[in-house]
């Protein structure tokens, strides 16, 4: 499964990304869980970092299903080693990655090779992405059109409701200017939407 978190600064989006990617490594079946620190985040300090050599360690392990860390990736050859640590290690469980600054590793032109190849082949290799992103227009095609579920914080940019006008039904598109601050908007493959309340977490 792929989904997209798109909000503004300080709308809430890294919080709901957090929240969905320790709902996702518990539910259906326990997973393991990784976020993709691009610009090493202060919320996420508290989750154990692990370098490329640990990483592949903690994957192997049964005692990671259900748990979460993090890995500091600032460079395209950084991600490309864990895209291949996701293809090769031999795991117990599917792993979910929550990707940071997803506009960072896809562009309108194109996407950064180890994210292309976990677009690509991550149903084969057990692998679900969860990105957080500002804006739809910052995002490569190549990610966008493997989206099953999308979800919006309050925009009122023109382009991204023109874009938005494209995917969602009319009722939907037209609620996005609308939302309180925090509340988001839930889209997903099968064609239904609803309007969900702030999600509260800490670390």
């Amino acid at each position: 499964m792929i989904s997209v978190i798109y909000g503004q600064r300080g709308s809430g989006k890294s919080v709901l990304g957090l929240h969905e990617l320790r709902r996702a490594v518990r539910e259906p079946d326990l997973a393991q869980g990784i976020v993709v620190d691009t610009l090493v985040e202060e919320r996420y300090a508290e989750l154990p970092c692990l370098d490329p050599e640990s990483l592949s360690l903690w994957l192997r392990n049964p005692r990671g299903a259900g748990r979460i860390c993090r890995v500091v990736c600032p460079m395209e050859s950084e991600l490309d080693r864990v895209a291949g640590l996701l293809e090769h290690e031999p795991r117990p469980v599917r792993a979910v990655l929550l990707v940071e600054e997803l506009s960072y590793w896809s562009q309108p032109n194109r996407t950064a090779p180890g994210l292309s190849r976990l677009i690509r082949y991550g149903r084969h290799w057990r692998v679900d992405l969860i990105g957080i992103g500002r804006r739809p227009a910052e995002i490569s095609r190549e990610f966008s059109s493997q989206i099953d579920r999308i979800q919006i914080f309050r925009s009122i940019e023109p382009n991204d409701i023109r874009y938005y006008s494209g995917i969602l039904p009319p009722d939907a598109v037209e609620r996005i200017p609308q939302l309180a601050p925090h509340h988001y908007l839930e889209y997903n493959s099968a064609g239904s939407w609803s309007e969900r309340e702030p999600v509260a977490l800490a670390i």
